[in-house]
């Protein structure tokens, strides 16, 4: 059962690499659009980073990897064969980063900034 546990193990970060791969020459090729991602196109019609969008796409993604992370070096329990629990700190992060992006977000539809 050890050598299955391996196999998928290997075969999912292979998996994961190949898909990541694939959408980051198809947003370098231009078939996946990411204009406005990061920024925002203010009342002179001039694009800037918005820094809420910015800290709202590191922290998902730096929070996705580590838990994938976690989730690759947990050892797998055949009695309770389950995914890690998510930290709360980890919860309140991202809860946090998603208040600051609504709320910078309100703000900028009421036209406040």
């Amino acid at each position: 059962m050890r050598d299955a546990a391996w196999i998928l193990e290997w075969g999912l970060l292979v998996w994961l690499l190949i898909l990541a791969g694939v959408v980051t020459l198809r947003v370098l090729s231009g078939s996946i659009h990411n204009v406005g991602l990061i920024s925002h196109t203010d009342a002179s019609g001039r694009r800037r980073i918005r820094p809420e969008r910015l800290l709202l796409l590191a922290s998902s993604l730096g929070y996705a990897v580590y838990y994938v992370a976690t989730a690759l070096q947990t050892p797998l329990d055949m009695a309770d064969p389950s995914l890690p629990e998510i930290p709360n700190e980890v919860v309140t992060a991202i809860l946090g980063t998603n208040g600051a992006y609504l709320s910078l977000k309100l703000l900028q539809t009421s036209g406040r900034t």
